[in-house]
């Protein structure tokens, strides 16, 4: 794609989003406006929360999850008389 194709898809992408926010400002009230930014801006909050989350949470290395997985017994159970452990 070149560049001016790039910049008419841009302009125009623009221009419709210029024309949509302009037609449904004209139907809604300003209370609906702002009650929509403030979802948007709740939402948007939200994402760099999450971010630290995940990050504050200690990785686990694929040899603890096979040691946990090592440590794990089977519960015993009985089947025609005999003691058997099925895992």
């Amino acid at each position: 794609m070149s560049k001016k194709e790039k910049v008419f898809w841009a302009g125009l992408a623009l221009t419709l989003g210029i024309a949509g926010i302009y037609a449904v400002t004209n139907v809604l009230s300003s209370d609906a406006i702002a009650m929509a930014i403030g979802v948007l801006m709740g939402i948007l909050a939200g994402i760099p929360v999450s971010l630290l989350v995940l990050a504050s949470q200690p990785r686990q290395s694929t040899a603890r999850t096979e040691e946990a997985r090592a440590d794990y017994t089977a519960a015993p159970y009985i089947v025609d008389g005999q003691f058997e452990v099925v895992d």
